[in-house]
């Protein structure tokens, strides 16, 4: 059924549940989608820093300084590792040892290092979305 037009023209525009947008999609379009990328780039980082884990051997040295260990005296040896967050950054180099690795582990670790900065920004980039969302007319 069509919409009444005469009974929507006498409706205040804040009263009809106005959407806002910004060019391209509605906001909550835009927020969904930014949460969505940021839950994808998490799961990213994850999977490829225990892909890249493997690949460089679990007990390397090279293992050792690419992977943060928090709770060392209680975690068992196989347990869960993420990247160090000093590697997410772009103009923090690579260690000297991955240099020898196969192009595949440099790749991994590229992705990894992408999926870890991406994960953080669009999740700040969502927070400040939503503030700009409720504080606009």
């Amino acid at each position: 059924m069509p919409p009444n037009r005469a009974v929507e023209a006498d409706v205040p525009q804040a009263s009809r549940g106005s959407r806002r947008t910004l060019g391209i999609m509605e906001t909550d379009g835009m927020l969904l989608v930014i949460f969505k990328a940021a839950g994808y780039a998490m799961l990213a980082h994850l999977a490829l820093s225990q892909l890249l884990r493997a690949l460089v051997k679990w007990n390397s040295p090279l293992a050792i300084e690419l992977f943060a260990v928090p709770n060392a005296p209680i975690a068992p040896d196989w347990g869960f590792r993420l990247l160090r967050v000093r590697y997410f950054l772009p103009w923090r180099p690579a260690p000297d040892a991955l240099k020898q690795e196969p192009i595949l582990t440099r790749l991994v670790f590229v992705l990894a290092s992408f999926s870890g900065l991406a994960m953080p920004v669009l999740m700040l980039l969502f927070f400040a979305s939503g503030f700009y969302i409720a504080g606009a007319p």
